[in-house]
C-alpha cells in the first residue's frame, strides 16, 4: 500500500513538472543564433550619404567667405534645427572685434552656376521661416552651389518682414547682386550693426621714422 501510494506521488510529480515546462517553452523569447541573424541581414559596403556631402561642402563655401573677410565662422555643431552657424565679424583692417554677429543657414544645390537664366527660385520649408523669424539674432540665407564655390545670401528676417503661416515661402536670387563673396562685409555690418552706425578703423600704414 504505502509502495504504490509511493508511485502515485511520484508520477504526479513527473506530470507537474513536464506542465511547468511546457508553459516556460510557450512563453520564452525566441532568438535566432547569432550566425543566423547575421545571414539575414543586408551584405554590403559601407557608403557615405552623397546629399550629406554636397551640404557639407555648402557649409564650407560659407566658412571659406567669412575666412576671406577676416572673420570667424563657428558651426552650429550636431542636431541643429536650422542654422548651420554664425558669423562673427572683424574689422578687416585692425582685425579688432566689432561685436557684430549674424545667424546663417547654408543651403545646397547643383546647377545653379551652369543655368544661364540671371535669377532662380529658392523653396524654403514654412517651418525654417517660423524659426527664423522668431529669433533675435541677424539672420541670413545662403545659397550656393559648391561644384563652382559659388553662392547667393540674402537677409531673411528683411525678406520675409511680412510672411504669414500660408504665404509663399519662395526666395527668388538675383544672380549678380546677392553674391555671396568677401566684398558683402559691408553689407552684412549694416545688418548687423546697432541702429547707431558703426565706425571701422582706417586701414594701417607704414611710416618710416627719421631720427635728428
Amino acid at each position: 500500500m504505502l509502495l504504490m501510494t509511493a508511485f502515485r506521488c511520484l508520477f504526479d510529480f513527473s506530470a507537474n513538472l513536464q506542465i511547468v515546462a511546457s508553459s516556460m517553452a510557450a512563453t520564452r523569447p525566441h532568438y535566432l543564433p547569432m550566425a543566423a541573424r547575421r545571414r539575414g541581414r543586408r551584405s554590403g559596403p559601407k557608403t557615405i550619404s552623397g546629399t550629406g556631402l554636397t551640404g557639407q561642402k555648402g557649409v564650407h563655401v560659407i566658412e571659406g567667405v567669412v575666412l576671406d573677410m577676416e572673420s570667424r565662422w563657428t558651426p552650429s555643431g550636431p542636431n541643429e534645427v536650422g542654422i548651420d552657424g554664425y558669423i562673427e565679424l572683424f574689422d578687416p583692417a585692425s582685425h579688432k572685434a566689432l561685436g557684430l554677429n549674424l545667424a546663417a543657414q547654408s543651403k545646397a544645390s547643383t546647377g545653379i552656376t551652369s543655368d544661364p537664366r540671371a535669377t532662380f527660385d529658392f523653396w524654403c520649408a514654412p517651418a525654417d521661416i517660423e524659426y527664423w523669424l522668431a529669433g533675435n539674432m541677424p539672420m541670413i540665407l545662403v545659397v550656393s552651389d559648391p561644384a563652382s564655390k559659388e553662392a547667393w545670401w540674402v537677409s531673411v528676417k528683411d525678406y520675409f518682414k511680412d510672411w504669414k503661416p500660408g504665404n509663399p515661402t519662395t526666395v527668388t536670387f538675383k544672380k549678380d547682386e546677392q553674391r555671396f563673396t568677401k566684398d558683402c562685409f559691408a553689407a552684412l555690418a549694416a545688418l548687423a550693426a546697432p541702429k547707431a552706425g558703426l565706425y571701422l578703423a582706417p586701414a594701417r600704414k607704414a611710416e618710416r621714422l627719421h631720427s635728428n
